[in-house]
């Protein structure tokens, strides 16, 4: 494959070698930062059952592929090492363009390093079972990985860490000499038998993992970054996926443009990123618009054809303001529409269009900012609770960053927005099930009024205000109001809406372990307000917060179920009409 790709290089030499190497050499390189990857390479990713397969290939004898690297005298790409390898001295020597995956899972199950430990189960070996009921795996720090360090225990199991091996037969032979003392003790023919059969066993399915070769195809230095870049390119295509990002990244990286710096340097300066977990690929989604939005000749697009078409210089025009307009769109989701983190964002596509949005109207100290960010965030209700991005993602951002910038302008509603509809009748039966619809209602429920009625959600426990770092911190999660196991112990009507938004809210896990349980919602938050006098809080606050107000909080001190579902239910009837701008009559509801 590598061949028809450099046909165009005509009579220079571009291959160095073509030959085998041992499994033991090619991991050595890695150890000592010989051998590293581009940068612009994707990240490790393979499962651990994935590499307990590829080690049982391996001592199996069977083929494992070819690997492709390229002599990095010129250093065309930047560089990162192996996960898990150690930083080099100097500069590297080889660049791997194939096989990271492959390398990476051997070099952490010969090397000891990564998120999991590899063992060889010596004694189903002894008693003629199959290699692949041998290999097995613990997770690092766990109980088992910590157990297995203990040598007298590996002993007593007949366990070797394959770490042990590091392509060193020196390495083995130590280990089976002190396993063999381990368990002769001062019986000197017991150490010998124990030796020589410890022996036997390294020999039938140790060796051939020490003596394992890939055919390697090592390219000259003479190969140009042009044509290593349609390498990536065409290994893509014919299978090993890499992202839109990553070719990009290599493609930009010969005109002085390094993508991943740019995005780790983005990461950096805007924390609310890695928070919302944002992927880089819908940042150059929202330069693709920015881009084909200021060209006449093309149609608005963030599909990955056009974005694999972009300049050098589209990157220089719209990364940066397309960069602030997802911290401000962020910021925007955050303190004006309850999204906490990226947890309960209803869809993470709709970022797209709101930071191409905002990178080409940015939320400035214009008189006419205030009336700009109310319409973005009604456009967010409206196309979250109406399941907008359900399908179809990329139209409907191409559709809403055109409709949207020509709104903020003084232009119509967008489509989502005029034709708004919202069948409140159902809410009962929105369970965490139906994942978006469940979220934007969740988040509904723990934004700020803007009428006063109520602050953001407050902590049933600290009674603090509900942020990112108080949900990491006091563990918070959305659990029931009313328990479940009270209820099946105390039948109600409407009992089968149990896991329905409307019996649900955030709550910290100290409260819903240690004052919940199982008891009725009277008596545990009898506890709670209990502690949150002790703090100058009330329990009508806290509720208040949650959108369990009025009528709702007598049928929850009452430990009425039915009733308190159907007050809860005109809450975020009225909460849909107030974020929507719909009358309550097209929503059907009756509003005093």
């Amino acid at each position: 494959m590598v061949a028809g790709i450099l046909k165009s290089n005509g009579s220079r030499t571009i291959y160095e070698d073509t030959n085998p190497k041992k499994l033991g050499a090619l991991l050595y390189e890695i150890s000592q930062g010989m051998a590293v990857l581009p940068d612009f390479q994707r990240d490790f990713v393979w499962e651990p059952g994935m590499i307990r397969g590829l080690l049982v290939s391996i001592a199996s004898r069977y083929p494992a592929g070819s690997l492709l690297r390229v002599r990095n005298t010129k250093e065309h790409f930047a560089w990162r090492t192996f996960e898990g390898a150690p930083l080099p001295n100097g500069s590297p020597t080889f660049l791997v363009l194939d096989g990271q995956q492959r390398l990476t899972s051997l070099y952490q199950a010969f090397y000891g390093v990564g998120d999991y430990r590899f063992y060889l189960r010596l004694s189903v070996l002894q008693n003629g079972g199959d290699i692949e009921d041998a290999v097995f795996y613990e997770k690092a720090e766990s109980r088992a990985e910590k157990r297995y360090r203990d040598k007298s225990v590996q002993a007593a199991d007949l366990v070797l860490p394959l770490k042990v091996l590091q392509g060193q037969h020196a390495n083995v032979t130590a280990w089976i000499m002190d396993t063999a003392k381990t368990l002769a003790g001062q019986d000197m023919g017991k150490f010998v038998e124990v030796q020589t059969m410890l022996q036997s066993l390294a020999e039938q399915w140790l060796k051939p993992i020490e003596d394992y070769e890939f055919p390697v195809v090592t390219l000259s230095d003479e190969t140009e970054a042009d044509a290593i870049c349609t390498i990536f390119e065409t290994l893509n295509r014919t299978g090993v996926k890499l992202t839109v990002f990553e070719l990009l990244t290599a493609r930009f990286y010969p005109t002085k443009l390094n993508l991943r710096e740019e995005w780790d340097s983005a990461r950096s300066a805007h924390p609310l990123f890695e928070e919302y977990s944002v992927d880089p690929y819908q940042v150059l989604q929202a330069v693709t618009i920015r881009a084909t939005d200021d060209d006449p000749e093309k149609a608005i697009t963030c599909k990955k054809g056009p974005m694999l078409k972009l300049r050098r210089s589209d990157i220089d025009q719209h990364w940066g303001a397309v960069i602030t307009g997802l911290a401000k769109g962020l910021e925007l989701l955050r303190d004006d529409c309850g999204v906490v983190n990226g947890n309960w964002l209803p869809y993470s596509p709709m970022l797209v269009p709101l930071m191409a949005v905002l990178a080409k109207h940015p939320l400035d100290h214009a008189p006419d900012s205030g009336a700009r960010r109310a319409k973005l965030t009604r456009w967010f209700w409206c196309a979250s609770l109406a399941g907008r991005y359900e399908s179809a993602a990329n139209t409907r951002s191409e559709e809403d960053y055109d409709q949207l910038s020509k709104w903020l302008k003084g232009g119509a509603e967008p489509t989502v927005v005029s034709g708004f509809a919202f069948d409140t009748t159902g809410l009962t039966e929105v369970t965490p099930r139906q994942r978006a619809r469940y979220r934007a209602l969740m988040c509904l429920a723990l934004r700020s009024d803007p009428a006063g009625q109520k602050d953001r959600a407050r902590d049933f426990n600290s009674g603090a205000i509900i942020d990112a770092a108080l949900v990491r911190q006091e563990d918070i999660d959305d659990h029931h109001i009313f328990p479940r196991s009270y209820l099946e112990k105390h039948p109600q009507a409407g009992t089968q809406a149990v896991d329905s938004i409307l019996n649900r809210t955030l709550i910290d896990a100290v409260t819903n372990r240690h004052k919940i349980s199982d008891r009725a919602p009277s008596d545990y938050l009898g506890d709670v307000r209990d502690e949150l006098v002790k703090i100058g809080a009330n329990v009508e606050g806290l509720l208040r917060s949650h959108m369990i107000r009025g009528d709702a909080q007598a049928a929850i001190w009452r430990d009425d179920f039915e009733g308190f579902l159907k007050e809860r239910a005109s809450a975020f009837e009225l909460a849909v009409y107030e974020v929507s701008g719909k009358k309550p009559a097209s929503l059907g509801l009756a509003v005093a």
